[in-house]
């Protein structure tokens, strides 16, 4: 890896070695798209089956993803998307399952206005509440907008532009940034 020299160099000029870690692997039960359930329209809760755009997203962003679980990394995306095709419900649920397969994984989503807010995190919350027993991490949180799974050492999170003390410190992998 490009890391190893720097850490190496970094462990001898502060006299301590700095940990090597790899990157961590999917959990050995992955939740898949096809796990995630959604609102439509006509007011029904069905499975998350992308549609013909959401679908042509897919096949461009993460070929192979209907096999696979997916691998974003380095992936970075500035979509300007027309309304109602969906995109937002589509870029929660591959960061959502990102965030719940890979360990260590911090998710940030920012929505313009706090009823938007509110709106994506319950997108976020069936999901979570909608997937198979033997596939839901337990939670530490599961409310203020956010969700902590300790046992994978992730998070996902929802606020509202404009907070001020939002993200300082934090080491985010995934950012979604709507509207």
């Amino acid at each position: 890896s490009l890391l190893r020299p720097y850490l190496e160099i970094e462990a001898d000029r502060r006299g301590k070695p700095v940990p090597w870690r790899p990157k961590p692997k999917p959990t050995s039960n992955p939740v898949r798209l096809t796990d995630l359930w959604i609102r439509t329209k006509a007011k029904e809760l069905v499975p998350f089956r992308p549609n013909a755009v959401q679908r042509a997203y897919l096949d461009t962003l993460i070929p192979g993803w209907e096999q696979a679980i997916g691998d974003m990394t380095g992936t970075r995306e500035i979509l300007l998307k027309a309304r109602q095709f969906g995109f937002s419900t589509l870029i929660l649920g591959l960061f959502f399952l990102d965030t719940i397969n890979h360990p260590h994984t911090a998710t940030v989503v920012i929505a313009h206005d706090a009823e938007s807010t509110e709106r994506m995190f319950q997108i976020v919350q069936r999901f979570y509440e909608n997937l198979p027993a033997e596939k839901q991490p337990p939670t530490k949180y599961a409310n203020r907008r956010e969700y902590l799974w300790p046992t994978l050492d992730s998070s996902f999170y929802i606020g509202t532009a404009g907070a001020k003390d939002f993200g300082r410190g934090s080491t985010i992998n995934n950012a979604h940034l709507s509207e």
